[in-house]
């Protein structure tokens, strides 16, 4: 390593000891969001169960899943008051500004939000077109945003997949996935 790498790595370090020091790097808005979105989307995960289960299941049926549901609903809460009480203990410490975090945030999290997208268009769109035709869409569309590329390594795996499941639920155990205009 020549001493201008050196150097070079040097203040990286020491630029990163700084930044360190003098905060957080992020917004405080991003800092506060952040680490709700978990939380967030299980409680919408949480209300979607109780909106398609109330009132057509009987509630004797559904003592134990509402216990769970009221249980991490209660974990859920802990999790926002323990969060909010942080992020607004450091708040003084946040050194970005709202947009340079939004747009580093978006970098981080580019291909987990990607994956969220396109896994609530494949809940919508599965009784509509059929379970093989959407998991069929999805998978490809998950496999290509996580960047595989190759025609062969797409299509292969995506048909050892339809196909394995196919026989699987509908050959061996004899279920029948839900059905669309598309199959």
């Amino acid at each position: 390593m020549s001493s201008k790498e050196k150097m070079t790595a040097t203040n990286a370090v020491e630029e990163g000891k700084k930044s360190n020091e003098e905060g957080i790097d992020e917004s405080f808005v991003v800092g506060l969001i952040k680490p709700l979105v978990f939380p967030t989307v299980a409680l919408l995960f949480l209300s979607a169960y109780f909106w398609n289960t109330y009132g057509d299941i009987t509630l004797s049926n559904l003592t134990y899943p509402y216990t769970i549901l009221v249980l991490t609903l209660l974990l859920l809460v802990s999790v926002y008051v323990s969060e909010v009480r942080r992020v607004f203990e450091q708040r003084d410490q946040y050194s970005l500004t709202t947009k340079e975090s939004v747009l580093h945030t978006y970098e981080e999290w580019k291909l987990s939000l990607g994956v969220s997208i396109i896994a609530i268009g494949y809940v919508s769109v599965l009784d509509i077109i059929g379970f093989f035709t959407s998991s069929t869409i999805t998978i490809l569309a998950i496999m290509y945003m996580s960047g595989v590329t190759s025609y062969k390594l797409l299509i292969g795996i995506t048909t050892i997949t339809i196909v394995g499941v196919y026989l699987l639920f509908v050959g061996v155990l004899d279920i029948r996935p839900p059905e669309g205009m598309l199959i």
